[in-house]
């Protein structure tokens, strides 16, 4: 089926370049921070959704880069009428997609959690939902435009000293694990354990890793344990965006950087470096 949609037409980055009789297609855009399209920057995978008016599935379509290379798009074989078209941007590693046989049904959860396991990590993951009205014998172009469902994080701690082996020196709470098919968070959590590794000659402790889109007063806390199994210091989240004026919302491409230093039994957090003001959160442990 995917051969033949492929086959059946053109959708490419310059529109114009497309011929004339094509039929209806689908052409996929994503423009990152307000710049232009920059969808073949940071999309490299699509799994396509599409669904009639009473949320019965119409199609399912999975384009690789490969074709992606070739058809920034679809031109899909569909019969005159209004339909949702449900997109997913690179659901290939941390991602595992479910009920999609009905679209208030279908859900997209962290692959980790979905199986049991420990979550580390969350693909770089991008939505997008559009109504179209397609008609066949008319032709025409549907834009279906992404948006960033992840936001990237950045957490160097230093002064922290040797990490116990086999235990983690990051830990968050309080994770939203997966979407619906309107891109809501689900009330499913779990605690994240992210990869880490140490930079620089003096060992600074760093992790880089992806989080679902959080709301700006996310539930979601950065605990960093100490030797013994408890709380050495403890960061909310939401509190550390209002400290430091940082807006999640509306801004599709965001890394936040949280820099932790600790100094005996007192720790200092800035988004711009050590060499900043610090924000003194709440001191728990010791």
């Amino acid at each position: 089926m995917l051969g033949a949609i492929l086959a059946a037409g053109c959708v490419r980055q310059d529109l114009g370049e497309c011929p004339e009789d094509t039929g209806y297609s689908l052409w996929f855009y994503y423009p990152a921070n307000d710049t232009a399209d920059e969808f073949s920057r940071y999309i490299d995978h699509v799994d396509l959704y599409i669904y009639n008016t009473d949320g019965t599935p119409v199609l399912e379509v999975d384009l690789s880069r490969a074709g992606l290379d070739t058809y920034q798009g679809v031109v899909p074989e569909l019969d005159a009428g209004y339909y949702t078209v449900v997109s997913w941007g690179n659901a290939d590693g941390y991602s595992v997609v479910s009920g999609t046989d009905d679209l208030d049904t279908g859900r997209i959860y962290q692959s980790q959690y979905a199986a049991g396991g420990t979550v580390t990590d969350f693909d770089s993951l991008y939505f997008a939902r559009w109504t179209v009205f397609v008609d066949p014998a008319a032709g025409g172009r549907d834009t279906v435009e992404f948006v960033s469902a992840h936001i990237n994080m950045e957490v160097h701690i230093a002064g922290y000293g040797e990490v116990p082996a086999g235990s983690a020196p990051l830990e968050l709470t309080g994770v939203p694990v997966g979407y619906d098919f309107a891109m809501n968070l689900l009330p499913e959590q779990a605690d994240m354990f992210p990869r880490w590794s140490l930079e620089g000659d003096e060992g600074i402790i760093t992790t880089r890793f992806r989080l679902l889109r959080f709301p700006e007063d996310t539930g979601i806390t950065l605990r960093i344990p100490d030797a013994d199994g408890g709380i050495r210091a403890e960061i909310g989240l939401a509190d550390f965006l209002a400290r430091n004026g940082i807006d999640v919302e509306g801004v599709n491409e965001i890394t936040v950087p949280v820099y932790i230093l600790f100094r005996g039994p007192d720790f200092y957090v800035t988004v711009d470096g050590w060499e900043t003001m610090p924000v003194f959160p709440t001191v728990t442990g010791s």
